[in-house]
């Protein structure tokens, strides 16, 4: 172990470690005690909270640096920087700043916030001694190799002011401050703050904002392009500031698109910063012709911006490039959600897109015009019109025995009905016999009231109360017309005839109708009958011919009369004299422009039925199986 009393022993110094020419007092028990001027306990901590008051308090009122007078390190010398915290010693202290980085450091001690507007406003006090080019070559010149691009050049006061629109270069001006010395050994004071200055649209901008317009329209393509439109050489040369993120600039530019090329096609504003487009919305009644709309490297942050664009018939959008592309999980989703808002767009982001599948109707598409009665092919009215006629007229007639040939031998028949919310009792007559399937489960039940033969359906329709059918209210839409199987509908009102009196009934009655010799008969019969509603009961039975006696039915489909009386249901054989097939001969002859010789084989390869004999010739001709031949006179 050392021993201490040969510690720090030399001819040249003390015993307690002391240089001989040091005058220092070593400390003993029997000297004074020192005065300390150091803080301590809680009281430093609030000098240092007062301090940074003073300093926030100073840097708020921008107190310009105090001129360095002095050269080198003088101790008793303190001085108060604008960026510095509180009191430091001139020297090597001096060149420290706010966040510890020296003033000759590469590395920069403030930062500038970046604005969501991306738009800066530079202010230079005392700068309106220099020159604009000269200024601003100073700037540049010290910033390179960013490019200074300064709108809005202005004088305000004694100070210049400008704007530039990009985050790094109104960084690299803020780090410029107090370090650009002109001419005249001035130091020039840089301030940055994000700041967009209020614009004021009055006749002579509005007037410059055409000017500019009409320079970037493409009238070939009625496209207009507006895209960095603060940049346009019209608007900088007059140092006036025209950025469309202002409400109020982009209201005038939409005016003047309205005002001048309403019929405008497709409009670009990207890389305007945007971040709200809510006055676009009216777009949709100022360009209804808008097709193309690219708003991409934009600052829109939200997809709702686009919820007033709904309606707007834009099938090729741009929004790439906007904070909103990277709130979506997936591609999918993305599309999905602009879609909601343009339904018609098919290319998105320069990339083609599946069309939205919507059930909207198409405002410029016409509905076809409803008809109460619809015939797929007007040659079947030849043939449908006399048939139902003399249906309805046996059905409505004191017996129903005459419709027994109008039925096939094989051919069924099943009634269904509802009650909806009247009484059940009204419809009591039927209610027994109905096979509706969402109420009869029984599978024998169901079987059991299908009538199948001609006979039991006869007897089953004679059992019905007697009827009276309203013509007027009848409709009539044929499907399915060939020469082999007819399929038609017919719907209408009807009442019942009798001592008792029942509410009106409505019909809707299935017909399947096949030819059967020289006549047609119905195979399958459906008849569904439901109370009639109050817009039915209102306008039936409303003429007095209608309740003197049932007349004929006469649908409302289009209808060619036939050339000779009707062919009744009824399937048998009947003599023609040759008198009538003479007639018959001519007047086929007449309106197919067919000679007299294959008029007369159509009549008798179809058993001298007219109706049928028309209905094969419309047929075979449409299919281009008639020689040419047969129309040589």
């Amino acid at each position: 172990m050392p021993n201490k009393n040969n510690r720090m022993k030399n001819k040249n110094m003390g015993y307690y470690g002391h240089n001989e020419h040091d005058d220092r007092v070593p400390f003993t028990s029997e000297s004074t005690r020192r005065v300390s001027f150091k803080n301590y306990g809680n009281n430093r901590f609030k000098n240092y909270r007062q301090r940074g008051r003073d300093d926030k308090m100073r840097a708020a009122l921008a107190i310009d640096d105090d001129v360095e007078m002095m050269i080198g390190n003088d101790a008793g010398n303190y001085h108060r920087g604008r960026y510095q915290g509180g009191y430091q010693m001139r020297g090597v202290y001096s060149k420290r700043r706010r966040g510890g980085a020296r003033l000759d450091s590469p590395v920069p001690g403030r930062k500038l916030p970046e604005s969501q507007l991306q738009w800066y406003k530079v202010t230079i006090p005392e700068g309106h001694k220099y020159e604009r080019s000269y200024l601003l070559g100073l700037i540049q010149s010290y910033i390179k190799p960013f490019t200074l691009t300064a709108y809005g050049y202005k004088t305000q006061g004694d100070s210049i002011c400008f704007y530039v629109d990009d985050y790094k270069t109104a960084q690299q001006i803020l780090y410029a401050d107090r370090k650009i010395t002109t001419s005249d050994s001035w130091r020039l004071a840089l301030i940055v703050r994000a700041n967009i200055p209020q614009v004021d649209i009055n006749d002579s901008m509005r007037a410059l904002m055409k000017l500019a317009m009409a320079s970037r329209y493409n009238a070939v393509n009625k496209a207009l392009d507006l895209s960095k439109f603060h940049t346009d050489p019209v608007i900088t040369k007059e140092d006036v500031f025209c950025p469309l993120n202002r409400t109020n600039v982009m209201t005038a530019a939409i005016q003047i698109i309205a005002d001048s090329i309403p019929d405008l096609l497709a409009l670009n504003l990207s890389e305007n910063k945007l971040t709200a487009v809510d006055c676009l919305k009216i777009l949709k009644t100022s360009t209804p012709n808008l097709k193309v709309l690219h708003i991409g490297k934009n600052n829109i942050r939200s997809m709702s911006q686009f919820d007033s664009f709904q309606g707007l018939s834009v099938e090729e959008l741009e929004l790439d490039g906007n904070p909103l592309c990277d709130l979506f999980r997936d591609k999918e989703s993305y599309i999905r959600e602009v879609q909601k808002r343009f339904q018609k767009v098919i290319k998105l982001d320069g990339t083609e897109v599946p069309r939205m599948i919507t059930f909207n109707v198409e405002e410029e598409i016409a509905l076809v015009q409803s008809q109460g009665s619809f015939v797929c092919d007007p040659a079947a009215a030849n043939v449908i019109r006399p048939f139902l006629q003399q249906y309805y007229s046996l059905y409505d007639s004191d017996t129903r025995a005459p419709l027994l040939d109008a039925y096939h031998e094989d051919a069924q028949f099943s009634l269904a009905c509802s009650h909806q919310n009247t009484a059940t009792n009204t419809m009591a007559p039927y209610l027994q016999d109905s096979r509706n399937l969402l109420v009869v489960n029984n599978a024998e039940k169901r079987k059991r009231l299908l009538r199948r033969g001609r006979a039991n359906i006869l007897a089953y329709l004679t059992s019905l109360p007697k009827t009276q059918h309203d013509p007027a209210t009848l409709t009539v839409d044929c499907s399915i017309y060939s020469p082999s199987i007819i399929m038609l509908t017919v719907t209408g009102v009807f009442r019942e005839v009798g001592e008792r009196k029942y509410p009106l009934r409505s019909f809707h009655r299935s017909f399947v109708i096949v030819p059967v010799g020289s006549g047609f008969c119905i195979i399958n019969e459906l008849l569904h009958i439901t109370p009639a509603t109050s817009d039915q009961v209102k306008g039936a039975f409303k003429t007095a011919e209608t309740a003197a006696a049932p007349p004929p039915v006469a649908p409302t489909a289009p209808v060619v009369p036939p050339p000779v009386p009707a062919v009744v249901p009824a399937v048998v054989p009947v003599e023609v004299d040759i008198a009538t097939k003479q007639q018959m001969v001519t007047t086929l002859a007449t309106q197919s422009g067919m000679n007299l010789t294959w008029a007369e084989k159509c009549l008798s390869e179809n058993g001298w039925d007219f109706n049928r004999a028309a209905f094969v010739f419309s047929e075979l001709q449409k299919q281009g199986k008639i020689p040419a031949e047969a129309f040589i006179k």
